[in-house]
């Protein structure tokens, strides 16, 4: 909810030092996010038009089975951490439409390769991860040609699209790097997530937890699953099955082998190609390709020449439904507390700086920084495995504003804006290194000392400096010439 903003709110360059300038170019020249229920409904349409781009390219047609199916699709557990970027949440649904759109283009006509580069281009500068959305539908509809035409060979039409895909991502690292230079603008966040150095040392160790990764979420083990594991697992398995039996004579190994064991392999592991770069895990927002992978698998399944293929997957499928339906009823539970907490706690924040500025008005704008993480314990409201810690299991998922991201308070000054307590402005390292050594002799909130006015500057430690804007205010100090 931070994310949305007023128009006499600057559109965030900062997007640009993420590689996702796309975004700061929707923002400014498309749509502003300047409302959730806006972004949550058009997303989810162009997210569903993806959805039937992707069964034209795979030639699926729209049956009871289809649109049964899209229950899996759109409620796979990972949707949860893009949705949950409200403010950002239609332009990355945009991106995926942009690629599912290159992909099902792809091969139809003469113009169709420009087409997929001009497609793609934009998609990734909207968020990197589509590009992986297009490759899988690429290769998925590669498949079904292979199929189709026994004599069909996908092996030039496949080496083209890697091709046209790094050509796509040529464009977007120049345009992106004229765009820094341009407007000064510094590579950031994304450098930490790009991590060749432990691939190159360790290869078998990252391709090992890459493979770990995605077995626990495709076979349902994942601790996005909450409590509903296992029978979506065992579903996954049956796509398994039925696509070696539709693709393959499984009495013929070499066939099996060539025609779906390695099919299988790159199918699966495209949406976790990004992984290898960053040394075997990236955060589940970042996994777009995925539902694409497993529903390809459930339709499969689902329209098999088995009967008790289809019998059983049906079944299981009704049982997966319900249990997805559960993991949204947790999330959106969640999130009504969750909101409801925060509402709070900025409401006593509030009152609590009203009563240490002197002489407060409501018509001034103050400097404020918000110092730290206000822990908001949630497992009582999303239930987690004990093997997994909250925050590796829901990432920014219901998480309170006040706890999730530390490093970047403005955050906090946007939803305390969104509420109406909006007389508030961040602070720049400048003012910062004249107070973080202060800031250290202040209890905690709940404390009532924890609301201070330091140097002019009002101080809501909710807990300690994170370290890497504890560095940047050191370094500021100690780039100052003497005397100054």
């Amino acid at each position: 909810m931070a994310a949305f903003r007023g128009l006499d709110d600057d559109i965030d360059k900062g997007w640009i030092g993420l590689g996702r300038w796309g975004t700061w170019i929707f923002e400014l020249f498309l749509l502003r996010p300047l409302n959730p229920y806006f972004s949550m409904l058009f997303g989810g349409i162009f997210l569903a038009i993806s959805f039937l781009f992707f069964a034209q390219a795979v030639r699926i047609r729209i049956t009871p089975y289809l649109i049964f199916s899209f229950i899996l699709f759109a409620g796979f557990p990972t949707w949860y951490y893009i949705i949950e970027f409200k403010g950002t949440f239609l332009a990355n649904s945009v991106a995926v439409f942009l690629a599912a759109l290159a992909s099902v283009s792809y091969n139809k006509t003469s113009f169709s390769r420009p087409l997929f580069v001009l497609l793609l281009v934009p998609a990734i500068a909207i968020y990197q991860s589509t590009l992986l959305v297009a490759l899988t539908i690429v290769f998925a509809s590669l498949i079904v040609e292979k199929h189709r035409e026994p004599n069909y060979s996908i092996l030039f039409p496949l080496s083209l699209a890697a091709l046209l895909s790094i050509l796509s991502v040529i464009i977007y690292f120049l345009i992106w790097k004229f765009l820094m230079v341009w407007f000064g603008i510094k590579m950031s966040y994304i450098n930490h997530f790009i991590d060749l150095d432990s691939l190159l040392r360790n290869p078998i160790q990252i391709m090992g937890r890459t493979v770990r990764e995605g077995l626990s979420v495709y076979l349902g083990a994942s601790p996005i699953f909450i409590g509903s594991k296992w029978f979506s697992g065992i579903l996954f398995i049956l796509g398994l099955i039925a696509f070696t039996l539709q693709f393959s004579d499984w009495r013929k190994p070499k066939q099996v082998v060539f025609s779906a064991l390695i099919p299988l392999i790159i199918l699966l592991g495209l949406p976790f190609s990004f992984n290898l770069l960053s040394g075997g895990t990236l955060p589940y927002r970042t996994l777009l390709a995925v539902p694409f992978a497993y529903w390809f698998l459930i339709i499969t399944a689902l329209q098999s020449g088995y009967r008790w293929i289809r019998l059983a997957a049906t079944g299981l499928m009704l049982i997966v439904a319900v249990q997805y339906f559960q993991i949204a009823s947790l999330s959106s539970f969640s999130h009504h507390f969750t909101a409801i907490h925060d509402q709070l706690i900025a409401a006593q924040v509030y009152q609590r700086i009203s009563e240490k500025v002197p002489d407060f008005n409501r018509e001034m704008t103050y400097p404020v920084e918000f110092v730290g993480a206000l822990a908001f314990p949630n497992e009582a409201r999303y239930p987690t495995s004990i093997a997994y810690s909250h925050s590796q299991v829901m990432g920014v998922t219901t998480r309170s504003v006040f706890e999730w991201d530390p490093a970047d308070p403005i955050r906090v000054i946007y939803f305390m804006k969104l509420l109406g307590f909006g007389n508030f402005r961040f602070i720049y390292d400048a003012e910062r290194a004249t107070i973080i050594h202060s800031v250290d002799d202040m209890p905690s909130w709940p404390n009532r000392d924890a609301v201070r006015i330091i140097n002019g500057i009002v101080v809501v430690k909710f807990g300690n400096y994170p370290p890497g804007i504890r560095q940047s205010a050191i370094n500021f100090m100690s780039s100052k010439p003497p005397g100054n």
